[in-house]
């Protein structure tokens, strides 16, 4: 059989792609290749042994409005992804059969993996360089982001895409390398000292001088685009990511604009301004877009609703656990003994006065309190004490910690040489605007991991950026005529060596624990495979009576998460009786299919609605709530499922029937 390649016989589709393929240097092909092969590297063993899961019932619930599971269509109102994504996400499971929302998390995580590896393959020179470098990424990822490729979270996933964001700004060729690589005449003085470039022949005219400016800056742009669409991606898939990662982001820049021969300069200032404007112009366009999205139906009252919620829970915590406590507090809201039962197990969703003002006065309460300690949560010497010692230095921490600061010393040892000074103001600025958003968050009292480990990972990426532009600085100089031939290789020798050490070290840091992070992996992988068996049986109980509504006690599902690319139908008669959604527009949509206007209806005089709860989990609780609101009710237990989760009826007091 001919071999259509050989003959040169290709269709005109294969044979532009060929040309394409072709047209791409011999040593960018290689840098792709290697890339690709270390990402492969990472992805086909998780892939093999285990199979990808959501790391939390959020990301399952996302799942489920994305592809209509919840409301009966596929929507793009999730309240966490931003409209213009959750939009797009939702008219692909229209048209295809795949899971779409678990398959787009995990191209984005493995994505930014591979980014990050081909800009990092493009700084290095020489297959021994090339090689440890991917040895060194490859091993980090997988000790310290092993539990999240395994167990994915948007979250996350939001703070690789805006990491891969960052690092592609910091490793883009300068204005010199640019020159260089475009090989125009009269650009090879770029780097010369002034009395030298002046008597250079073909000088260009001002006007021809200030059309090749703008053209540069169009060029930088361009050139930038992919971190301009990492970053809006993370923006919208995760707002709140982005913006604690944006200060960062903005350090990039000013440490890339630093690295320019020539910073004072009206091209250099049109470019990185331009850059930034470029950056936030986008994201002003993609929450615009979301506001107009949940500018309209019952969709602004609810934001209010969600808004004041995530408050309460989230920083005022101590307040809806402590009725006894605030029940001063509590009685001047109107809020009663037996109502704070169902903000406290998060069922608000069985009462309709629980609305978005009752939130807001509670949420103002809450924050007036004598203990509430303001907007921050603790003082700053407690911050800097639980930075310092519980992060920065702490074991737990590693080797999130012990990369950040390995290479945040490297980087400034290597300011110490001349030739690089310019690392002793880059690597402080880092460093204090990391330290100023731990800061942030520990204040908040926010210590959860899927936002420290994105803020790691930001720190860390400059840092290895700077290491790897300064090389690249090195290669850049040798170009000059004015430089001495020793110097010139003694400025690109130290700088990697520097990068080499921080290569060597991270293998040696993190491959010890790549076989912990297995071991822990493995572990949480069998203990979900157990509790889940407990959601499978519920969810086929479900769908084993289809004219019935379902609806769980919230703290009941905390532990159940579902894997992604073994997606299943859940049953459309299934809902919470409380979480983040209830009460939103799309509940609303599904009570109606069943023939309710509001939760607190269907679960007070539902004929055709029973209740779930785990089986050391009474319902006292709302039998004592149905006492204090006088409804003549009854909670009756009618069965179990899976010797885990107990049946309930609401049924007439006195009547013992039920409907099985």
């Amino acid at each position: 059989m001919e071999n259509k390649w050989e003959t040169g016989r290709l269709s005109g589709r294969e044979s532009r792609l060929w040309k394409r393929i072709c047209a791409i240097p011999a040593e960018k092909r290689a840098n792709l290749l290697l890339a690709l092969v270390m990402t492969a590297a990472l992805f086909v063993p998780v892939a093999v042994r285990f199979d990808f899961y959501y790391d939390l019932n959020d990301d399952v619930l996302i799942k489920d409005i994305l592809s209509g599971v919840y409301s009966g269509s596929p929507d793009g109102h999730t309240m966490q992804l931003l409209y213009p994504l959750g939009f797009i996400l939702s008219l692909l499971y229209r048209v295809l059969s795949i899971p779409v929302f678990g398959v787009f998390l995990v191209l984005c995580q493995y994505g930014s993996i591979y980014v990050i590896a081909c800009r990092s393959m493009q700084q290095c020179r020489g297959w021994l360089m090339k090689v440890l470098v991917l040895a060194a990424e490859g091993t980090f990822w997988a000790a310290a982001f092993g539990m999240h490729l395994v167990f994915v979270q948007y979250t996350i996933t939001a703070g690789m895409l805006a990491g891969a964001a960052i690092f592609w700004v910091l490793t883009a060729p300068g204005a010199e390398e640019e020159q260089i690589a475009a090989g125009a005449p009269g650009q090879a003085t770029a780097g010369m000292p002034e009395q030298i470039a002046a008597g250079a022949p073909g000088r260009a005219a001002a006007g021809a001088s200030e059309k090749s400016s703008s053209r540069t800056v169009c060029a930088f742009l361009r050139r930038n685009l992919p971190a301009f669409a990492l970053y809006w991606l993370a923006f919208c898939l995760r707002s709140e990511m982005a913006l604690l990662l944006l200060p960062l982001a903005g350090v990039a820049g000013l440490c890339k604009w630093g690295q320019e021969r020539k910073i004072f300069t009206k091209e250099n200032a049109c470019k990185y301004l331009l850059t930034f404007g470029v950056l936030a112009l986008g994201l002003i366009v993609c929450l615009g877009l979301d506001s107009l999205a949940y500018g309209k139906g019952g969709w602004p009252a609810f934001r209010q609703f969600f808004d004041e919620r995530t408050e309460l829970y989230d920083y005022q915590k101590d307040f809806i656990d402590n009725y006894e406590e605030n029940a001063a507090l509590y009685e001047a809201a109107g809020v009663k003994k037996q109502q704070h039962a169902l903000l406290e197990n998060y069922n608000f969703g069985v009462d309709d006065s629980i609305d978005e003002a009752l939130l807001t006065k509670l949420r103002e309460a809450a924050v007036r309190r004598p203990d509430a300690g303001g907007f921050f949560k603790k003082s700053v010497r407690e911050g800097l004490w639980s930075l310092v010692l519980g992060h920065w230095t702490n074991r737990a921490d590693f080797p999130y910690n012990g990369i950040v600061l390995l290479c945040g010393i490297l980087a400034l040892g290597l300011g110490l040489v001349k030739g690089h000074r310019h690392l002793l103001w880059q690597v402080p600025m880092c460093l204090a605007t990391g330290a100023a958003l731990w800061m942030f968050l520990l204040l908040r009292d926010r210590p959860v991991d899927r936002v420290f480990h994105p803020l790691y990972l930001g720190q860390a990426v400059i840092f290895a950026g700077l290491l790897f532009a300064e090389p690249r600085q090195g290669r850049v100089q040798r170009t000059a005529a004015v430089q001495a031939e020793k110097k010139r290789r003694l400025t690109c020798t130290r700088a990697g060596i520097a990068a080499a050490a921080a290569g060597v070290l991270t293998l040696c840091l993190c491959l010890p624990c790549v076989f912990e992070t297995c071991s822990a992996v493995s572990e949480e992988y069998a203990r979900r495979e157990e509790v889940n068996r407990t959601n499978e049986a519920v969810m086929a109980y479900c769908s084993a009576h289809p004219g019935r509504l379902f609806l769980e006690d919230v703290y009941s599902t905390v532990y159940y998460s579902e894997k992604i690319l073994v997606d299943r139908d859940k049953p459309f008669n299934y809902d919470l009786l409380g979480g983040w959604l209830v009460k939103s527009p799309l509940t609303q949509e599904k009570l109606g299919a069943f023939g309710y206007a509001s939760m607190e209806e269907a679960v007070c005089a539902g004929e055709n609605v029973s209740l779930l709860a785990e089986a050391e989990n009474d319902m006292q609780w709302l039998e004592e709530y149905f006492s204090w609101r006088q409804i003549p009710v009854q909670v009756v237990k009618t069965g179990t499922v899976a010797k885990g989760v107990d049946v309930y009826q609401v049924l007439p007091k006195n009547t013992g029937e039920s409907i099985e």
